[in-house]
């Protein structure tokens, strides 16, 4: 399957990563929901799911259907109030699903974007230290040196 899902060893984060080509659309991704929601099933407090999407170049019907298949499946991930999603990836469809999930049908959360997974992790590393029981609290601002999250730009 060109999707896997690992949990960051001693941390409430969760890494679902994906690889061109994707062979079984819909059903991959079922499946990597599936995945996501039994790993972050024993975690206690906040949990971070990090998108590599990295490696891979959706397309934009790739795109509608995986946003479909969150608004289908009812992922625990957009209903839990502790569960943060994180995106790996840069471009246009990248940018445009950021924007799709501040929409009520897929969770109407502010997901950030980051060039790579080490930064993804980091700031996911940092957040965690800061509020791990999920209160809610925002922290007064961001340490130094941490990677800042790209805001994602309107396509208009």
């Amino acid at each position: 399957m060109p999707i896997s899902v690992r949990r960051v060893t001693n941390q409430n984060i969760i890494v679902m990563s994906m690889l061109n080509p994707l062979k079984n659309g819909e059903a991959d991704f079922k499946k990597a929901f599936k995945l996501t929601t039994a790993a972050a099933e024993p975690l206690e407090g906040r949990y971070i799911v990090i998108v590599d999407m990295a490696r891979t170049r959706l397309s934009f019907s790739e795109l509608v259907m995986a946003l479909g298949v969150v608004t289908a499946e009812r992922a625990p991930l957009f209903k839990d109030p502790d569960a943060r999603l994180y995106i790996v990836g840069s471009g246009d469809l990248i940018s445009l699903m950021a924007q799709a999930f501040r929409q009520t049908q897929y969770g109407k959360r502010d997901v950030p974007v980051f060039e790579t997974l080490d930064q993804a992790i980091t700031y996911a590393t940092l957040r965690l230290i800061r509020d791990p029981r999920g209160t809610s609290q925002r922290p007064a601002g961001r340490a130094q040196g941490t990677p800042r999250a790209r805001r994602v730009r309107t396509l208009r």
